[in-house]
């Protein structure tokens, strides 16, 4: 199985503090089992408008504000690919890495998600969300503890999984889903 891997990193620049939800960070098998060496670079590639590279993450999108998934389109799936996986993810969390959004069953001819996809097991015309480190299915905006600044990430998945995988998949689960594949990360 091939699956190739987005990596799209953005830096919150301004720490965000006193919003901390006290919910243990997920449990994944390793960091590096989701980041493993790069292949090389697809075309495949994401842009969310709202906010760049190396920018603080608008507060709406952030605990402290609304706490909506930001609207973000991608482009490049590679040919062959059966279905597409988000994972948001702050390795900066004290403990381990912090799952804020997890959704995957995404239909390959969907080109991007929009603003505020709804929170549950199963979005209409959209895919399958499972549970973050939240411990609920849907978008947990960024919300770190005082302290330095966090990263979070936006991986984007190129499955050659069917868009079938059962509901309550939390990224542990995913993982198991997606072993043996090589994942390229671009970015």
């Amino acid at each position: 199985m091939v699956v190739y891997k987005l990596i799209v990193l953005f830096v919150i620049t301004l720490l965000i503090t006193g919003c901390s939800s006290g919910a243990p960070a997920s449990s994944l098998p390793s960091q590096t089992s989701l980041n493993q060496a790069a292949v090389p670079p697809s075309s495949l590639s994401i842009s969310i408008a709202a906010f760049q590279y190396g920018q603080p993450i608008p507060q709406k999108f952030t605990c402290q504000g609304e706490n909506v998934s930001p609207a973000m389109a991608w482009s490049g799936v590679p040919a062959g690919t059966k279905s597409l996986a988000l994972v948001l993810e702050d390795p900066d969390a004290p403990g381990l890495t912090f799952i804020h959004w997890l959704i995957y069953n995404l239909p390959p001819t969907l080109s991007g998600l929009p603003e505020k996809v709804a929170a549950g097991d199963q979005v209409p015309g959209i895919g399958t969300q499972g549970p973050g480190s939240s411990a609920s299915a849907g978008y947990t905006g960024p919300c770190p503890p005082s302290g330095k600044a966090h990263h979070y990430f936006f991986n984007l998945y190129a499955l050659d999984l069917d868009p079938s995988l059962p509901t309550g998949l939390n990224a542990a689960d995913l993982q198991r889903q997606m072993t043996g594949q090589r994942p390229i990360r671009v970015g």
